[in-house]
Order: C-alpha cells, then structure tokens, then sequence
C-alpha cells in the first residue's frame, strides 16, 4: 500500500517538473485560461483604481448641493 502511494507521488513530482514545475498545467488549457483572465481583471482593476483615485478626492472635496 505504501509502496504504490510512494510510486504516485513520485510519478505526480515527475509530471510536474516536466511541465516546468506549473501544477496547474497538468489540469488543463480551461484552468489555465480562467487563471490568466482572473489575474488580468487583477491588474486592469488596480490600473483603474490608481486613475481614478484623483477623480474620486475631487468629487469628495467639492461643495456641490
């Protein structure tokens, strides 16, 4: 039992550095896809935050009623 759970683990280590040590590579093209839009949307967010900071502080400062 333990023998064949040594044998999977290190076939598993095996795959994954012959994927360039990425894990999620062994999951597939639709895990890949769905990381890479979550980390742009990550980056596009922030872009837009760091714009329109200046816009938010001149809407907060103003005396408009």
């Amino acid at each position: 039992m333990y023998k064949r759970e040594y044998q999977l683990k290190t076939e598993m280590y095996d795959d994954i550095q012959a994927m360039g040590g990425d894990a999620f590579k062994i999951l597939g093209f639709g895990l890949i896809a769905y990381r890479n839009i979550l980390r742009s949307l990550a980056i596009t967010f922030f872009i837009m935050s760091i714009v329109f900071y200046p816009v938010l502080n001149l809407y907060h400062s103003g005396t408009a009623t």
